[in-house]
This record gives structure tokens, C-alpha cells and sequence, in this order.
């Protein structure tokens, strides 16, 4: 995925991980590589001073951590774009929440599970598609956001938080998402994608 890139110079290099190590270059792009999960991001940044832009997870990480990318770390908060290697399956509660400059999400075409709050608090993140592989969906992913979702079944919702904007649904599972527990909260935003 690197090579898709414009790549700068590297400024610092470390671990986010038990297996995933990252690459921060001048130019705010962030590529994180490894296996296994991303765990924290505290220490990112800290060494350059470098505000990160754009994050490309590459293919081998299957997991972003609770609260990995939380903007408690501040060189986080100037994130725009994350882009997920479709190794990643699982993106846990508030991984990049309170990141309230990202417009852009790609998510991996395997992502089978979103937490709570993954991208709270990102008001500028204005839609999401979330691939046919989702099985598993937090509440207040990401409230201002109209939600394309692809799965012809409803994933399992696991809290009931908002949203706020159009949810489109393949047409023929547009009855399906309107009567299953949890969606049936949302009924009425609930529509067939065009």
C-alpha cells in the first residue's frame, strides 16, 4: 500500500503495537505495519513534534484497540484521512474518537465489527459505507454521518446510540433493518440506496 503514496521523509519510526510498529513522515502521513493490533498511539508524534494528516493502516494489523488514536495523544487531532488494509476486521470502542478533523474514511472490505463511538466527535466525517462483512455495530460510531451499509442481513447492534442521518440499506433488506432490534429505532431514516 505504500507505494500508493506520496511519501516524504521519515521523522519517526516506532512501536504501536505487540507486532505493529509505525512509520511517521514529513508530510503527516502515518503508515502502521505489523501484525496483530494497533494499541495505543500516545507516543506518536511526541519525538518530531509531526502533526499526522493521513493514516494508511497496511495489510497484516486485523485490529484497531479501544481508544488507539483517542485525541488525548495531539498530534492525532489534525487527522483527515484513515485508510483500512482489508486485513483490519475490528475497529474497538472509540478507536478514533474525539478526532473531530477527519472527512475521510476507507474502511477494510472485512471489517466485521465497528465499536462504540469509533469515530465520535467527527462532525466533518459526513458518510461512511461500511462493507457487506459487518456483523457488529456500536452505538454513536459516528452520529452526523449517513451510513451506507452493504450487509444484506442487519449486523447485531450492541448499544443503541444515535444516528442522526439517512441510513441506506440494500432495497430488498430495507424491511429487514426496519423490524431488527435496534434498527427499528431508526425506522424512520432507514432507506433503500438509490
Amino acid at each position: 500500500m505504500g507505494d500508493m503514496y506520496e511519501i516524504g521523509d521519515i521523522v519517526e519510526t516506532g512501536s504501536c503495537g505487540d507486532d505493529a510498529t509505525y512509520t511517521l513522515y514529513d508530510n503527516g502521513l502515518l503508515m502502521i505495519s505489523g501484525t496483530g493490533d494497533v494499541d495505543t498511539t500516545d507516543k506518536i508524534g511526541k519525538k518530531s513534534s509531526q502533526d499526522i494528516i493521513k493514516v494508511v493502516i497496511n495489510e497484516g494489523i486485523t485490529g484497531i484497540s479501544d481508544s488507539a488514536f483517542l485525541n488525548s495523544n495531539s498530534h492525532c487531532r489534525t487527522i483527515q484521512t484513515v485508510i483500512l488494509s482489508d486485513s483490519v476486521t475490528l475497529i474497538e470502542n472509540y478507536a478514533f474518537s474525539g478526532l473531530e478533523n477527519i472527512e475521510n474514511v476507507s474502511l477494510s472490505k472485512n471489517i466485521e465489527r465497528i465499536g462504540d463511538g469509533a469515530f465520535q466527535s467527527s462532525e466533518k466525517l459526513t458518510r461512511i459505507t461500511v462493507p457487506d462483512s459487518i456483523k457488529s455495530m456500536g452505538g454513536w460510531i459516528c452520529p452526523y454521518a449517513i451510513f451506507t451499509i452493504l450487509a444484506m442481513v442487519p449486523p447485531v447492534l450492541t448499544a443503541y446510540g444515535s444516528f442522526s442521518q439517512t441510513i441506506y440499506v440494500p432495497a430488498e433488506s430495507v424491511d429487514a433493518y426496519k423490524a431488527a432490534s435496534g434498527w427499528s429505532m431508526f425506522a424512520n431514516i432507514i432507506q433503500a440506496i438509490e
